[in-house]
């Protein structure tokens, strides 16, 4: 079913395990996306475990529960040729055309009476969405460009969050090690920051934030330093906005305050 959804080879080769009550839950094994073609062999995507599950009874009142949702091992190997095609964009093209097919379905099947735009009056509307957590342990994502040469790892990374309801501040942590071998530059971050989530408005607020960085090689002062950068945010995904304020940079022998006021993006 991925496989047509996608168009693209998947192996699932580890155990699947499925609950039903209290909790609809899933459980995945080891999954393998192939590559596209001209990318080489190995998968564009690929990881060991993942684990999600629903709560049954508040679906009833159109609510979604959802516990804490892990993934390990993720492999993500992301790349663009000298052609300027990455090696998602068939997925994407693919995507696109079955969601195209599936309207022109819709429209020619519906009766000549019905008006296919109000179709969804009455269906299931989402009262509320809760996940318990998220937790992403020992992932890696690589970027590789070929337009311009390009070449980012992210290695060792950690994602986990706290309890997330929509409108509610939640704890984030994240990180990892990035390497830019063309640079010369290797890096160990940890970020850590208080989010408060508005879905509905794309609006998202972030405080008490502190990013720390260990970062050496070539074109570091000093060929290796620490840096730190706290402060508080927000940003407006439907306006294209983002601020940030009370921002503080230490590093490098600098010590910068400033507030940053940033639109079209």
């Amino acid at each position: 079913a991925i496989e047509r959804q996608i168009g693209r080879e998947v192996n699932i080769s580890g155990d699947i395990g499925l609950s039903v009550f209290p909790w609809l839950g899933l459980e995945l094994g080891r999954v393998e996306v192939a590559n596209a073609e001209g990318f080489g062999d190995k998968p564009m995507a690929e990881m060991n475990s993942a684990e999600v599950s629903v709560k049954l009874l508040p679906l009833i009142q159109r609510e979604i529960e959802v516990g804490t949702v892990t993934l390990n091992g993720l492999r993500l190997r992301l790349a663009r040729n000298a052609d300027g095609r990455s090696n998602w964009a068939d997925i994407s093209e693919h995507l696109s055309e079955g969601q195209a097919e599936a309207e022109e379905a819709e429209q020619t099947e519906a009766p000549d009476d019905v008006d296919t735009g109000t179709q969804t009056e009455g269906g299931f509307t989402l009262e509320s969405l809760q996940i318990g957590a998220i937790d992403v342990s020992d992932a890696a994502v690589s970027w590789r460009d070929e337009t311009t040469g390009a070449d980012y790892r992210l290695t060792d990374v950690r994602l986990g969050t706290g309890r997330l309801v929509d409108g509610q501040p939640v704890r984030l942590e994240f990180s990892g090690d990035l390497a830019a071998p063309k640079e010369d530059l290797a890096a160990d971050f940890n970020l850590v920051a208080r989010v408060e989530p508005n879905i509905a408005d794309q609006f998202y607020r972030f405080s008490d934030m502190t990013l720390s960085v260990l970062a050496e090689g070539e074109g570091v002062p000093n060929g290796k330093q620490q840096a730190s950068l706290s402060g508080n945010g927000e940003y407006d995904a439907a306006e294209g906005r983002l601020k940030l304020s009370g921002m503080t940079f230490q590093g490098a022998g600098l010590n910068v305050t400033a507030n940053v006021d940033g639109i079209g993006l």
